[in-house]
């Protein structure tokens, strides 16, 4: 049986072969869910060709996470989960960019540095000693 997240998306970033009562399994796919990665699940004791072919690959452990990128690797990986969530998000922020989502500028202070200077709590008790 294949489930999707209820992400939406075109395709998902990762497919996630998983084993009932997994517990790396289930950490796997919460840590995906925390960081919006989109996943399809295939549950392993339902889909032999895939158990099978992991096995003659040496992959024994579960999950086994397949990314669209075409790395792969077994048990809960948290830096590799992270990476796959920067790398989305970057591919977001191409597209947005891209495709002229609205921009907004950096938050800055107002007015010039010299202005930012002279109105600041240091520069005005300095100012003060130095003038009487």
């Amino acid at each position: 049986m294949t489930t999707t997240t209820p992400i939406t998306t075109t395709e998902p970033e990762a497919t996630v072969y998983r084993l009932p009562g997994c517990v790396q399994c289930d950490m796997t796919e919460k840590q995906m869910d925390k960081l919006k990665i989109p996943y399809r699940t295939v549950d392993l004791s339902e889909d032999a060709e895939a158990r099978e072919r992991f096995k003659a690959e040496g992959l024994l452990g579960a999950p086994v996470v397949e990314t669209r990128g075409g790395d792969r690797w077994t048990g809960f990986r948290v830096e590799k989960i992270k990476s796959l969530g920067t790398k989305q998000r970057a591919t977001a922020a191409v597209s947005q960019k891209c495709f002229g989502a609205a921009r907004t500028a950096p938050s800055r202070p107002a007015g010039t540095p010299e202005a930012r200077r002279a109105a600041s709590p240091a520069a005005a008790s300095a100012g003060s000693e130095v003038s009487r």
